[in-house]
């Protein structure tokens, strides 16, 4: 019996990140649907909804006609190892934005346990943080994934092309 080699953590992250971008740009959708959907889960992932981001961007994929599926990809951006830092940006980002709350202090002392913990002016500054970076990642994103799905289609649509005689494209176009 062959035992395989291990995957290096160069490896297997590469390989993860190629499993999502595929499983992106073989959703089923247009690409505005599929740019919507993850811009609105980006920005949801900057917001500190980390228990229920995927059911906010969920809802709001449905609301503006995005795709939800995208969406729930988009909120990744928060994850269990960005969790923190995020807060701690979007905590920095909000009390320079709205300096009456004075929550730099408390900053210091973030954990994971105690995140929530922190008080209401906490809270503010980090949504308000959260938006100011997740509104220009959110377009940004947008702009991004609308090109790469419009590209990703066009080559697909020239490989079928390539593929069937042409009868048969044209009856499925």
């Amino acid at each position: 019996m062959r035992i395989k080699p291990k995957r290096t953590l160069y490896q297997r992250t590469k390989r993860t990140i190629r499993y999502f971008y595929l499983r992106l740009f073989r959703i089923k959708t247009t690409p505005h649907s599929l740019a919507l959907g993850l811009s609105i889960g980006v920005l949801v992932g900057f917001l500190p909804t980390l228990p229920i981001q995927s059911i906010w961007a969920v809802g709001l994929a449905f609301l503006v006609g995005g795709s939800k599926l995208a969406a729930m990809l988009g909120t990744w951006v928060a994850n269990p190892i960005t969790f923190v830092p995020m807060i701690v940006l979007n905590a920095e980002i909000g009390d320079l934005l709205l300096p009456g709350l004075h929550v730099s202090d408390s900053i210091s002392t973030i954990t994971m346990h105690n995140v929530f913990s922190l008080g209401v002016d906490f809270l503010i500054a980090v949504f308000t943080g959260g938006l100011a970076l997740g509104i220009p990642a959110g377009f940004f994103t947008y702009i991004f994934t609308f090109r790469a799905a419009r590209i990703a289609k066009k080559r697909r649509l020239e490989r079928a092309r390539v593929a069937l005689p042409l009868e048969e494209f044209e009856q499925t176009t």
